[in-house]
């Protein structure tokens, strides 16, 4: 697994990374031999706690005391799981404040991929919070998590994620569905009106510059 299957939120972090920044993360991951992390859920910080905030909205955990016992068993991690829990409950918050009526966890959260054939590569768009909303006519409001501290996720960048998601899993939620930054507590619901039809485009663009900056530094290329 390596570059050519990766999981978007790593891979816009990657994208829109200064350069130097980007080829730190492309050296750490080449270097350590653990690309296959590339194509997991967040990796062993993310996705437990993405999995904690899951408890805090279907009510079967409180996501405050299940972040303090895991600071409490890696303090190491105490400033970023703090940051995240901060942003997440910000958002949740707000977010109920406007969405009164009975939700419900669906699980296994909805997800899909992107299949780029010129570039021989597979962007994954999975693990999203996904949300049962209203009564016996339920509708389904699904979260695509960014939990990257930096870069922060704006301008042209959120263009890309809206995009990617929305050709990824829009038709399984009618395009009800938010990208959320999850560490500044900010979220975009879809809108046609974010995007300008470039997207895709810009996408190839940034996402093959990536893949040759991987192969300039050793990363493996799979066979065509």
């Amino acid at each position: 697994m390596s570059l050519y299957r990766i999981h978007l939120h790593k891979l816009l972090a990657i994208m829109y990374a200064t350069p130097q920044r980007r080829r730190s993360i492309l050296l750490e991951d080449i270097r350590r031999g653990q690309t296959a992390l590339l194509a997991t859920s967040g990796g062993d910080f993310y996705a437990p706690f993405w999995a904690d905030a899951k408890a805090h909205v279907a009510g079967s955990g409180d996501l405050s005391q299940r972040t303090q016992a895991r600071i409490d068993s890696n303090f190491r991690r105490e400033r970023l799981y703090e940051q995240l829990k901060d942003g997440f409950l910000e958002w949740w918050t707000s977010w109920r404040r406007w969405q009164n009526e009975p939700i419900m966890l669906v699980e296994p959260g909805i997800s899909g991929r992107l299949e780029f054939g010129t570039l021989g590569a597979t962007v994954k768009v999975e693990n999203l919070l996904s949300m049962a909303l209203g009564g016996a006519a339920r509708s389904t409001f699904a979260v695509y998590p960014y939990f990257r501290e930096e870069p922060e996720l704006d301008g042209e960048a959120w263009r890309l994620a809206v995009w990617a998601v929305s050709e990824a899993i829009g038709p399984q939620v009618n395009n009800s569905f938010c990208i959320l930054d999850i560490q500044r507590g900010v979220a975009r619901e879809y809108s046609q009106e974010h995007l300008r039809g470039d997207e895709e485009d810009i996408f190839i663009s940034r996402y093959a510059d990536a893949l040759l900056n991987w192969s300039d530094l050793g990363g493996t290329v799979p066979d065509r």
